[in-house]
């Protein structure tokens, strides 16, 4: 889709972009999106927060309405590694392999971490609107076609990538508490 920024966040970005380009060297701009890790103190990304949420039975509603498209950071770091040693030229997306609602995301969430699913209960994002004082787009998805085809990146799909999430907050665990 062509670029069409809603609000400032992202208008910030697009204009980078087009900086980036307007240089005339060779360039390649890598888009992410919705990035979670294991363990990062210093903020808590849409996964997390969901996690966090569920573990203390106070998520909110999650949204139903709108698609976004998360994205493991060891799949980042591995494929900037990879951006690096083939230097392509251009745009390209290096994102997770699944685009979904938040209030999937949610479900999977707890399935993979062993939470009751009715704790994931259905919000909307056009009732968050009404009150809202930013707008908020509701396609977020990406697609990482070009990562795949072009460079040979695979991207993990959302439930590979949260199990390598658990496998990951649950060896932090143990190594913190055999200390």
């Amino acid at each position: 889709d062509s670029p069409h920024p809603i609000e400032w966040y992202g208008r910030t970005k697009y204009l980078a972009e087009k900086e980036v380009q307007r240089a005339r060297g060779k360039h390649a701009i890598l888009r992410i999106a919705f990035p979670f890790r294991a363990a990062y103190a210093q903020k808590t990304e849409l996964v997390r927060s969901i996690l966090h949420g569920l573990e203390n039975d106070t998520l909110y509603p999650m949204v139903s309405d709108q698609l976004i498209t998360p994205t493991f950071i060891d799949d980042i770091a591995s494929a900037v590694d990879s951006v690096i040693s083939q230097k392509p030229q251009g745009i390209c997306h290096i994102v997770g392999s699944t685009s979904l609602s938040p209030f999937m995301l949610a479900k999977k969430i707890a399935k993979t971490f062993g939470f009751p699913q009715n704790r994931v209960k259905k919000g909307s994002l056009s009732q968050y609107l009404k009150s809202a004082l930013r707008p908020y787009p509701r396609r977020l998805a990406l697609s990482n076609r070009k990562a795949k085809t072009d460079l040979g990146i695979v991207m993990s799909d959302i439930d590979r990538a949260l199990a390598r999430l658990k496998s990951q907050i649950h060896t932090s665990t143990t190594q913190t508490k055999g200390r």
